[in-house]
């Protein structure tokens, strides 16, 4: 069996779409040099609060996590943080949020974001963000899950050098029989509802 007969039925195996209730937001916990970052997590807090949704994330109050975790309580939406305990000490976790969960580790605290949600959204961030997020596209690259993966790019533009870093991993054939359909990016908060449909669809 070659290599794309392999994930054809990795992916007729994949679990059926879940309805989506809870988004899984990833970014840093610093707000970055440009202050737009912060304000678009701001705002993505909101477009999620306000479509009725709650919204898991990392648990911090500092940079982007502490500004997504506001922007949706103030849309009255359920927010659950999960924090590993020693980061919580750094971080410091977000008392305000509905439901802030203290785990031992950061496998842990990856895989109760995963659960807890049906869709995920990848803010700017470090190289914390980066391994969250290419986590979860594997796990749906190989059929184990089909929830929407979403990268909030802004007018900034952060994630375009790893967009085009993608196309050269492609290009030089390690991304065999890749799917359209891993995930999609979004400039405005607001287009964040029709890129899960889209997806979803």
């Amino acid at each position: 069996m070659n290599i794309d007969a392999a994930f054809e039925r990795l992916h007729a195996e994949r679990p059926a779409a879940e309805t989506i209730k809870c988004v899984c937001v990833y970014g840093g916990a610093s707000g970055g040099a440009w202050e737009g970052y912060e304000a678009a997590a701001g705002a993505l807090g909101r477009v999620i609060g306000e479509a009725g949704l709650g919204l898991v994330y990392g648990g911090g109050q500092t940079g982007m996590m502490g500004a997504v975790a506001d922007g949706a309580l103030g849309a009255g939406a359920k927010v659950i943080g999960v924090i590993p305990e020693f980061l919580d000490r750094v971080e410091v976790g977000h008392r305000a949020v509905t439901d802030l969960r203290l785990v031992p580790d950061m496998h842990t605290r990856k895989r109760m974001m995963f659960d807890l949600a049906q869709a995920i959204v990848a803010m700017p961030g470090g190289f914390g963000t980066l391994e969250e997020v290419f986590e979860v596209i594997t796990w749906k690259q190989l059929g184990r899950h089909t929830k929407p993966i979403v990268f909030l790019d802004t007018e900034q533009g952060y994630w375009q050098p790893l967009m085009d870093l993608i196309d050269h991993v492609e290009a030089q054939g390690f991304l065999h029989s890749r799917l359209n359909n891993l995930y999609t990016s979004i400039r405005n908060p607001e287009d964040l509802p029709a890129a899960f449909a889209a997806q979803l669809g």
